[in-house]
């Protein structure tokens, strides 16, 4: 069982030695999540297979699927609170998009968008859309999908600051319903990455009338396969077939997403079958499954980087010093063993980016881990012995949040741990109103070069450094202008050597994970991009 172990940790670190060995011209990057075989014996780490059920198969009618510290606290992608990957999920579950992408579950599709919402769409000059919109779709209060219900989510996005339905619908200058059936968008600049963002789980159609008469629950409503049927915030989502949905039915009558806040408990619900799917099981506890016979381990890299951020507009933490200080006396090695021991690996460069992102360039260095240097970055700055904050959530987070506190000690800086639950923290730390000092938290990126957006520029959803920096905006802005492979890996070249140099966060450690499922599960749709994980299709043949 430890050999078996050892042998996912060796998979999954390999991951992130490709990504660190890719070509440094800055090309898309073709990183890809680990195949695992299936072993035969107890304790069988394997896919969890995209494939439909048997024909004929007996299926549960519903499927206890647990969470870990990501909780739900909000179902609405025009909210702050809604970022967390889980909630990202449900997105999945109950909204369709115009368009959707398969590259996001698996990296080497180069079969291009497809239609969802939307039955086809064109464009000269990827400024002005045309979206031909799809006919017979209802939302789950039987109101008709028509294209004034894609003129009011995009509307609706541009108009919330900070969420990521806004970081989805930001470029549209003007969007109007020609027909029906007919939308067009223009965007305020040219956008060689719209479609990639109108693909995403957070650019689902909400339902107009809805959202109107309710403003607080109308964004439950969508048009995708399953409905909410009960929602208790930050404890469960139940979700329900919805039976005039246009598209394939899914296999599964419904589902019910539980948070689980206790490790411990999780091991326990799993083991006495409360739970058939978990998204939450401790590391050290994945071995318990890996060797009994009826569990399997379904194992993913996450694409994120999870970085030690700085508020940029604090007078001590917005210090390069002070960041520089901290850069060389943190140990990435330490950190990674701490969070999650086996299941996180070391980062060995210096970009803040997705380990599968395209133009990723892995020999940005890292800060050197020197502490005679530190002290001396610490002595320039203006930090005079004050107590520093550092938010966080999740358990892994806050246990990096340990490691980092006894390192910064080493030099004498005062480190308290502020940990709280995922929505406490993701409004706690927005780059509009930043009450963080520093954070420990998940830099959310796709695999789309375009997607640093969320993380660097003004009002992106995972902002949560306050960072306004100009030359990195105007880089950005240049980048989704530009259609030429090479021109776009340039452009990146500069603002991933750019950043690194201005040191508004590090990456501290990679998270390496696995989904526990029960024998009989199947149709779990992982992705290296963790929150666009699409769970759809999960069905559990019983015997």
């Amino acid at each position: 069982m430890k050999k078996l172990l050892s042998i996912l940790l060796v998979v999954c670190m390999c991951m992130v030695l490709v990504a660190a060995c890719a070509p440094q011209s800055g090309g898309v990057s073709d990183v890809v999540p680990p195949a695992v075989s299936p072993g035969a014996e107890p304790g069988a780490i394997q896919p969890g297979g995209v494939e439909p059920p048997a024909a004929g198969a007996n299926l549960a009618e519903h499927l206890e699927i647990q969470l870990d510290g990501n909780n739900i606290a909000v179902i609405s992608p025009f909210q702050l609170a809604a970022t967390t990957a889980p909630t990202q999920w449900i997105f999945t579950m109950i909204y369709d998009r115009l368009i959707y992408n398969p590259r996001l579950w698996d990296p080497t599709d180069t079969s291009g968008f497809q239609g969802q919402l939307a039955t086809s769409w064109e464009t000269e000059d990827y400024q002005t859309f045309i979206f031909h919109l799809r006919e017979g779709v209802y939302f789950h209060n039987g109101d008709r999908f028509t294209a004034d219900d894609v003129v009011f989510t995009a509307i609706t996005g541009r108009n919330s600051p900070g969420t990521l339905g806004f970081d989805r619908w930001r470029g549209v200058d003007t969007i109007r319903a020609i027909d029906t059936y007919t939308v067009e968008i223009v965007l305020s600049e040219v956008n060689v990455d719209f479609l990639f963002e109108m693909g995403m789980h957070a650019a689902g159609i909400v339902n107009e009338r809805a959202m109107t008469e309710d403003p607080e629950n109308g964004a439950w409503v969508g048009a995708g396969p399953f409905m909410v049927t009960d929602f208790a915030t930050s404890d469960f989502v139940t979700l329900t077939r919805f039976d005039d949905y246009w598209g394939e039915a899914p296999p599964t009558q419904s589902m019910t997403f539980r948070f689980v806040p206790e490790v411990g408990t999780r091991l326990i619900m799993m083991l006495n079958h409360e739970s058939d799917l978990s998204f939450g099981v401790g590391a050290e506890d994945l071995a318990v499954l890996n060797a009994d016979p009826g569990f399997f381990l379904i194992p993913t890299t996450f694409n994120t980087p999870n970085v030690l951020g700085f508020n940029m507009q604090h007078p001590i933490t917005g210090d390069l010093n002070f960041r520089r200080a901290v850069g060389h006396a943190i140990n990435s090695a330490e950190i990674a063993m701490a969070a999650a021991s086996e299941w996180a690996a070391e980062v060995t460069d210096g970009a803040i980016w997705g380990y599968a992102q395209e133009f990723r360039n892995n020999d940005i260095p890292a800060l050197p881990f020197d502490l005679d240097l530190a002290r001396q970055y610490l002595e320039a700055s203006p930090y005079n012995g004050e107590e520093i904050e550092i938010s966080t959530a999740v358990i892994t987070n806050i246990r990096a949040a340990e490691a980092v506190q006894m390192q910064l000690a080493e030099i004498g800086i005062n480190i308290t741990i502020n940990a709280m639950d995922t929505g406490s923290f993701t409004a706690y730390a927005t780059y509009e109103n930043n009450q963080a000092q520093m954070y420990i938290f998940g830099a959310v990126v796709t695999l789309s070069s375009g997607s640093v957006r969320n993380v660097f520029y003004p009002f992106g959803a995972a902002n949560r450094m306050s960072f306004n920096d100009p030359y990195v905006s105007e880089l950005i802005d240049r980048a989704m202008t530009i259609s030429d492979p090479s021109e776009r890996a340039a452009i990146y070249r500069h603002l991933q050597e750019h950043v690194a140099e201005t040191r508004p966060a590090f990456n501290i450690f990679w998270r390496l994970n696995a989904a526990a499922a029960v024998n009989g599960v199947g149709g779990v749709r992982l992705s290296a991009d963790w929150p666009s994980t699409n769970l759809r299709g999960v069905f559990k043949e019983l015997p």
